[in-house]
């Protein structure tokens, strides 16, 4: 998952289970300060929690692919 944002913003993002586990966790290797998260999911849910450096905010979109 990689985020999409229109400058730089220093962004983190963690990925857990729905039990609570830590599957994946990512600062500033998306470029731009970004996050970028790689990890095989099996069928189940997911919580993504994105997160701006300074507690600021703005417009961005997160894209999944599936290899």
């Amino acid at each position: 998952m990689t985020p999409s944002v229109p400058a730089i913003t220093m962004m983190w993002a963690v990925c857990v289970s729905e039990t609570g586990e830590v599957i994946a966790s990512d600062d500033d290797s998306g470029g731009r300060y970004g996050f970028t998260l790689d990890a095989d999911l099996q069928p189940g849910i997911y919580v993504l929690n994105v997160h701006h450096c300074c507690g600021g905010g703005g417009r961005y979109s997160v894209t999944a692919s599936q290899k």
